[in-house]
């Protein structure tokens, strides 16, 4: 019974002393070298075995490591959820720039197989908002500026809710309560630095401090309106860390560590017990201080090695590449790559065209001497297509290899990936990448890449005249001298359309050594590279003079053999097919009125004929050109109504007036009669008699066509009663007495 008791006194000695065996907080770790079984590591995580920090990244590029609790924590339906953290942390650089920083994380899970690294720190990616499947909460220490994740500096902490862009952040610093104000923290100081996150309810504080500092009264980040339990959809989280690298890299480490469920149970961090951070830059500056006694012993004895082997050197033995392409129909010693091609018999290389993620490289085939100066000219021109957004650009490429199975398209311009790669690179860039160091301008940008596509100088695209600086469009079309000259250590960059002189200052100067970018190589190659994305475009190179001689043994330029540039013609928009569909039955529609009016028309003025009408040789008369000279048998042309009908005033095209009678008829009877008048009037022919035109014959209307009486009928001088003139019956038999 003793034994027992002992036993299980020892075993909880050991829970409570030893962290290895703890699995709900509250719980510290000062170090991580026996934390081993309680962690889930994994990407660039591990626990360093000579001193028990948690590293999560290192000096590798586009690298992600995070460390997280192997078991989740549960709240269960009675408790609040609130939790509290203190960590000790520091970020050292590993080069300059360096970056990209680290996060506290409460998480859903701990499958961040979505995730990049670089400015999503290895927990979101570019589609990250608050509506994806990522459910994390984040207190991120940041060391790059991302302007596009509206990031206010390259050090802040912010707050971020299932996305890169914080809700809430802040510079990093810490309130001083003794001095009464805010105090700034360089985040890749390589110092330590204390980091406490408490959240309570629905509040979510954030407070940092250097390493021997007691904790601030004032918190730096204070976020309200954070519900966990909504962010991660449900009660079981996750607690750890994540870290990431990019094109830019730094060490990422913890090396203590508190979590309590509330905020009073939180245990101490033993500031003795933490490892020490190792300083790669002590090594780095032992190393330089090894270097410089090395080069001052090596400058004696490489001056003693010149002045006894002078008399050695030949002038034959100093090696001279010296070339020129006029145009390129002749691809002897041209090495063309992916989409590049030349095209026939113009002799344009073009390293793109106006396809999607294409690259296109073309090379001087034979690699030339490790080199302490050269110039090159070219000429090139980048060519839009109408209607679509044009990019990314083209560099002139010095590179140790032509295997280049490595690198990407879009802003990686067909010679650079996300990892570093030993290569110099002048390049005309069109796309504004901030993320690469570029500068948002009309009209691109001029830079100077070494061994990654982040410039380390960068200009506008312009040219120096007389007049002063003057802009100049790379995407335009139009032709561009390109120089670029290396003398000594001093790479110099040169702009200018094509019918100006080389311009006396250069448009971009820098400092390089050709020799630190390409160690133990003795070969290099030359040429170009030029990459699309969703932005296209059209990289040609005109003309192109290379010599290692100095600028002037360039072959000159002559502008009339250079080979024409093809424009594209721009294309008319196509229609959507709605509105062709509606084009199409709106003609249908005016096709079908406009038949409708032209039948309608045409029975309207429709005629009978019949064999009768040839017999008797009488004029007919159109029932149209009837119908106009009465203006539509108008009420203003009406002259009377007789027994057989009524009588229209009318006038033909020629000027002569008409009489036109409107027989009624019923049945053949009276076409009959109406034949039988049409005949007499054409054979009785007599002065005092109405001589007969014509006639017209439409369906069921007989119109007789007259000559027009101006002076009445016989009837109206008879009985006209108005004029006073009245002839009685007693009269009218006298008359024919």
């Amino acid at each position: 019974m003793i034994t027992s008791r002992l036993v299980l006194r020892m075993f909880l000695m050991i829970y409570y002393l030893c962290p290895s065996f703890q699995q709900e907080p509250p719980f510290v770790y000062n170090g991580f070298d026996q934390a081993g079984n309680n962690l889930h590591l994994d990407g660039g995580a591990r626990i360093l075995p000579h001193n028990g920090a948690l590293q999560l990244t290192n000096d590798t590029l586009r690298q992600m490591g995070h460390a997280f609790l192997q078991q989740p924590i549960d709240y269960n339906s009675s408790e609040p959820v609130s939790f509290s953290t203190h960590f000790v942390c520091a970020l050292l650089p590993a080069g300059y720039p360096s970056g990209h920083g680290m996060a506290f994380v409460v998480s859903q899970s701990t499958d961040f197989s979505h995730a990049e690294p670089t400015r999503y720190f290895g927990i979101f990616n570019a589609s990250s908002n608050e509506s994806t499947a990522v459910r994390v909460l984040a207190v991120e220490l940041d060391t790059a500026l991302a302007p596009e994740l509206k990031d206010i500096s390259d050090n802040h902490v912010g707050i971020d809710v299932n996305s890169a862009v914080s809700k809430l952040s802040a510079n990093a610093s810490y309130f001083s309560d003794k001095e009464g104000r805010s105090i700034e923290i360089k985040l890749l100081s390589g110092d330590p630095i204390q980091v406490w996150v408490d959240y309570q309810g629905t509040m979510l504080n954030v407070t940092l401090a250097p390493l021997k500092t007691e904790k601030p009264s004032r918190p730096l980040l204070s976020a309200a309106s954070i519900n966990l339990t909504e962010i991660v959809q449900g009660r079981r989280m996750f607690f750890g860390f994540s870290g990431a690298t990019g094109s830019i890299m730094s060490y990422q480490y913890v090396l203590g560590w508190s979590l309590s469920k509330t905020m009073g149970t939180l245990q101490n961090i033993d500031f003795s017990k933490l490892p020490k951070v190792d300083h790669p830059s002590y090594e780095m500056h032992i190393r330089s201080r090894l270097s410089v006694s090395s080069s001052s012993m090596a400058r004696v004895l490489l001056q003693i090695l010149i002045i006894t082997s002078l008399h050695l050197i030949s002038p034959s033995s100093q090696q001279e590449t010296r070339f020129v392409y006029e145009n390129f129909t002749s691809q002897e010693n041209l090495y063309l790559d992916a989409s590049a091609k030349v095209l026939l018999p113009s002799g344009l290389l073009q390293l793109t065209n106006t396809s999607d993620y294409q690259m296109g490289r073309a090379f001087h085939k034979k690699p030339i001497q490790l080199i302490t100066s050269f110039s090159t000219h070219f000429v090139c021109a980048l060519v839009a297509k109408p209607g679509v957004e044009p990019g990314h650009g083209l560099t002139f490429l010095i590179s140790p290899s032509l295997d280049f199975s490595y690198a990407e398209s879009t802003r990686y311009l067909g010679a650079f990936n996300a990892s570093r790669s030993p290569a110099l690179a002048v390049e005309l860039d069109t796309i504004w990448n901030p993320e690469f160091n570029d500068i948002k301008v009309r009209g691109g940008h001029v830079g100077i890449d070494v061994n990654d596509p982040i410039s380390i100088e960068v200009a506008p695209a312009s040219y120096y005249s007389k007049g002063g600086n003057v802009s100049l469009n790379l995407l335009s079309g139009n032709p561009i001298q390109v120089w670029v000259d290396y003398e000594g250590s001093m790479l110099n960059v040169s702009l200018a359309p094509l019918e100006v002189e080389k311009p006396s200052r250069p448009l971009l100067s820098h400092p390089i050594n050709l020799s630190d970018i390409f160690p133990n190589r003795s070969k290099l190659f030359v040429g170009f590279s030029a990459a699309t994305g969703n932005s296209v475009c059209d990289h040609y190179i005109l003309w192109w003079s290379f010599t290692t001689s100095g600028g002037g043994s360039l072959e000159k330029l002559d502008i009339s053999k250079l080979p024409q540039v093809p424009h594209p013609t721009s294309h008319p928009k196509k229609l959507p097919q709605w509105i062709i569909i509606m084009i199409v039955c709106l003609g249908v529609a005016v096709l079908a009125v406009l038949a409708g009016v032209y039948f309608h028309r045409r029975k309207k003025f429709s005629e009978v004929s019949e064999t009768w009408e040839k017999e008797f040789d009488a004029h007919r008369f159109s029932y149209k050109s009837l119908y106009k000279a009465t203006k539509g048998f108008s009420k203003d042309e009406f002259l009377g109504k007789g027994g057989f009908g009524e009588v229209y005033r009318g006038k033909l095209p020629q000027g002569r007036e008409i009489a036109v009678k409107r027989v009624s008829h019923n049945g053949d009877e009276g076409v009959k009669q109406f034949v039988a008048e049409v005949v007499s009037m054409r054979c009785l022919k007599h002065r005092n008699l109405v001589p007969l035109f014509g006639y017209c014959r439409r369906k069921r209307e007989l119109l007789l066509v007259s000559e027009y009486m101006p002076n009445g009928s016989l009837d109206e001088h008879l009985f006209d009663e108005a004029n006073g003139f009245f002839l009685g019956k007693k009269d009218l038999w006298l008359l024919r007495e």
